[in-house]
């Protein structure tokens, strides 16, 4: 979010008074934690700073800490001694409970509680990786060590959660949303669910890759890509003609074991000039497939690719697409996939350890022309 959308918060507030509907203010702050999460913190604090709540007639100041799922506006009191959740229409306290400690140590780290979900945020620092903060995040939730399994879950979740384009890569300063232990086993968008019944032929993960990037169902058929492999991913032009040219850079050995390449090329599309892409892919210790991610052009020249993706149902279009991202979800045993695309459109896939694509769904509709 930039800094004129949060001025518009701030804005909004301080023309407002305590007996009035505040719904809108709710709707851009529930916003602004979906689109920017890595920057939330931030930003809250810069409208909390900005607006004095006894300066709109409340009896005293307090603190904006988001909206939670219910839709309800959640403060914390001046003294920061209590979380309270309000019916925005009205700013009554429908219920408050005790704070948890603003900050906590996370081994050496120090971290901030979110009162609203119990999620926690962390500013990386000096020599961090996303394994390590994954790791101790864990630890710390589970008062035990955990798998390499479970931190590349957890890393992946950490990088989804905050849109990390290069989970490899995440510079200093930047501040992370790390979800609760709960949060972290619900997909983005997912409602809360209660605790599945366990069937006894598929017994619960953690699960570990067993796709490898040879595998005939990633292989392009009639023009339609697998969403693990699509243009970038499936490999140069000997296997994939939607691609022109596809060449490797740098590549990166983990701790753990996994392998992280880099490419860059054009697809086989343009007219004039053919749209470029960059993509990685994180492979495990075996060769097996763990994460991808690829990017297509989206600028002057370009309106991202269009892709032609297969689905339980059959190949469906997808036009103007910027970005194509796959997690192998451990606790499932299976590969996410999240298509983006440039009108806001995203789509959703799940395909199986096997390559075959399980689910296909349109997640978020496109964004309404002002």
């Amino acid at each position: 979010m930039s800094n004129r959308e949060v001025d518009n918060i701030v804005n909004d507030l301080q023309g407002m008074r305590s007996n009035q509907d505040f719904s809108r203010v709710a709707g851009q702050i529930r916003e602004m934690q979906q689109n920017d999460p890595a920057h939330l913190q931030r930003n809250l604090d810069q409208i909390n700073r900005s607006v004095d709540m006894r300066a709109l007639g409340f009896p005293s100041d307090f603190r904006i800490a988001g909206v939670n799922e219910q839709g309800r506006l959640v403060t914390v009191s001046e003294d920061g001694r209590t979380v309270e959740q309000r019916d925005a229409r009205n700013m009554r306290v429908e219920s408050s409970a005790p704070a948890a400690p603003a900050t906590e140590r996370m081994g050496t780290r120090e971290i901030t509680n979110n009162p609203v979900d119990g999620s926690r945020s962390y500013t990386v620092r000096q020599n961090d990786t996303l394994w390590s903060v994954a790791r101790d995040s864990l630890q710390q939730q589970n008062g035990q060590r955990p798998t390499n399994a479970q931190i590349l879950e957890h890393v992946n979740t950490i990088a989804r959660e905050n849109n990390l384009a290069d989970p490899n890569r995440v510079p200093i300063g930047t501040e992370l949303r790390i979800p609760n232990a709960q949060e972290a086993q619900r997909r983005p968008g997912d409602a809360p669910q209660p605790p599945a019944q366990q069937r006894p032929d598929r017994p619960a993960g953690p699960y570990t890759p067993n796709l490898s990037p040879d595998n005939s169902e990633l292989a392009p058929r009639n023009g339609a890509s697998n969403p693990l492999a699509v243009p970038g991913l499936a490999g140069d032009r000997s296997r994939d003609p939607a691609v022109a040219t596809r060449e490797a850079g740098l590549s990166q050995r983990l701790e753990n074991g996994s392998t992280v390449t880099n490419f860059t090329g054009k697809l086989n599309d343009g007219w004039v000039r053919d749209t470029r892409y960059t993509a990685q892919q994180t492979t495990d210790a075996s060769g097996r497939l763990v994460r991808s991610v690829v990017n297509y052009e989206t600028n002057f020249a370009s309106n991202g690719a269009d892709l032609t993706i297969r689905t339980p149902t059959g190949d469906q279009p997808i036009r103007e697409v910027r970005q194509v991202e796959t997690n192998f979800n451990a606790r499932t045993g299976r590969y996410d996939t999240t298509i983006s695309t440039n009108n806001g459109t995203t789509y959703r896939a799940v395909t199986g350890r096997d390559g075959r694509v399980i689910s296909f769904e349109q997640v978020a509709a496109a964004r309404q022309a002002n």
